[in-house]
């Protein structure tokens, strides 16, 4: 395993340490805001990114896990709002953009809300607010959506007119 220090924005700053083995990377460590601290850390699985963690804060906490499609594009985002080293925020991304977030208020590790996308590839100009779909609750935790509500300017788009 060979390390060699970047440059990888052309700024003149290294701020990257990319870990290479038999001519592929398997991990890059980036200093995303020229601190001299890495604060993102990037695995690699047959050259391609696999898997992701970094700090959003300056407390070096890792606080965003991102994991990747095979072709190294991010499929799921997760953060740790409530800085407990778990995850309770998550977004679900395919074709380039959100088609599901979920959200777990009481922190026991499972999604109680959830917001479901349209994600057709014509959308992709169209606001969050007008791709939404529906809205889900687990109002007692017990990882049953009790509660859904349907976006009432989607649900117009598909009810027939009166008359």
């Amino acid at each position: 395993e060979t390390m060699k220090r970047m440059d990888i924005d052309g700024d003149g700053y290294d701020e990257a340490e990319v870990f290479t083995q038999d001519g592929k990377i398997v991990k890059s460590l980036i200093d995303q805001d020229r601190d001299g601290k890495i604060d993102m850390t990037i695995n690699y699985k047959d050259g391609y990114r696999e898997s992701a963690e970094k700090s959003s804060r300056d407390n070096e906490i890792i606080d965003v896990w991102i994991k990747y499609y095979f072709t190294g594009v991010p499929a799921m985002i997760s953060k740790d709002a409530n800085g407990d080293g778990k995850p309770d925020y998550w977004r679900h991304v395919k074709n380039g953009f959100v088609y599901k977030k979920e959200w777990d208020r009481n922190h026991d590790g499972v999604p109680d809300v959830r917001f479901l996308y349209d994600e057709k590839s014509d959308l992709r100009a169209a606001s969050e607010v007008s791709r939404l779909l529906q809205r889900e609750y687990d109002r007692n935790f017990d990882g049953v959506y009790e509660t859904v509500q349907v976006n009432p300017m989607r649900a117009s788009e598909s009810t027939p007119a009166a008359g």
